[in-house]
């Protein structure tokens, strides 16, 4: 008897447990753009996207984000670049190996929904908000921010490198 009522609230704690959805790894990355020497746009990726997604559509009260993508996969397709930007001037990766967003609160508008949360890059975490989507297994997300608010290139004018970073999230779910 005893075990049956083990086996039966196991049974719903893994039911509850599994509302939350599994990171597509192979799937998911993050773009960005970044204006360079004021001619050019430096494009790149970052993978390895992981962490907590629990997203309910029908109670968006009980929903929420953790995740954090490897700010060492940084990938501008030139491997120079790639490992300057990688160092203290930039991203710092030795430190803060991770850039992650932490959710607050979720609302739906009429087209999408809207996420409040913090942004944690390069051992800077400030508030953002950004609308998102969500349709067959991707979240996907546009926003730009201000890479010296984050003590990003501190060195470097808005000639050099561009004062505005845009990012665009794919996220896919299993």
């Amino acid at each position: 008897m005893y075990r049956i009522q083990l086996l039966t609230i196991l049974f719903f704690c893994v039911i509850i447990l599994s509302n939350g959805q599994t990171i597509d790894q192979s799937k998911s990355k993050v773009l960005f753009e970044i204006d360079n020497l004021s001619i050019r746009t430096v494009e790149g990726t970052l993978t390895g996207l992981s962490g907590e997604i629990n997203f309910q559509e029908t109670d968006l009260s009980k929903s929420y984000f953790n995740v954090c993508v490897d700010a060492n996969s940084i990938n501008t397709e030139n491997t120079k670049r790639d490992q300057h930007l990688k160092k203290e001037d930039f991203l710092q990766t030795n430190l803060f190996p991770s850039i992650c967003f932490k959710s607050k609160a979720i609302q739906k508008t009429d087209t999408s929904y809207w996420v409040d949360g913090e942004l944690s890059l390069h051992g800077i975490t400030l508030p953002i908000s950004f609308p998102f989507t969500y349709t067959s297994k991707l979240f996907n997300a546009s926003f730009d921010i201000k890479r010296l608010d984050f003590g990003i290139g501190e060195d470097y004018g808005n000639f050099m490198v561009g004062k505005k970073i845009s990012i665009n999230i794919f996220c896919y779910i299993k």
